[in-house]
């Protein structure tokens, strides 16, 4: 089984124009997963889902620098269902 990857909160409870402008900051990256799980990130009581998207560098510095190796940029964007509010990892 993998082990559990360390996340370094990078922003919380934030709207989505607040994070795209964020994410625009950000190097090139593609959404490597996409899936739906139970939301952990508001106080909303009736079960809902949260989607999850898992994001991978896609520079084409990085894949200029490393060849064969992949990056190891990663990030994490979870976004309540229910209600507005993302965090960012």
């Amino acid at each position: 089984m993998p082990r559990a990857l360390p996340w370094t909160k990078l922003a919380v409870g934030m709207n989505q124009e607040d994070i795209d402008l964020l994410l625009e900051s950000f190097k090139i990256f593609k959404i490597a997963k996409s899936d739906h799980v139970p939301c952990t990130i508001c106080t909303n009581a009736v079960p809902h889902n949260i989607k999850k998207r898992l994001l991978r560098c896609a520079c084409s510095e990085c894949k200029a620098a490393m060849p064969y190796a992949r990056c190891e940029w990663r990030g994490k964007l979870l976004k309540c269902e229910q209600q507005d509010p993302l965090d960012l990892f």
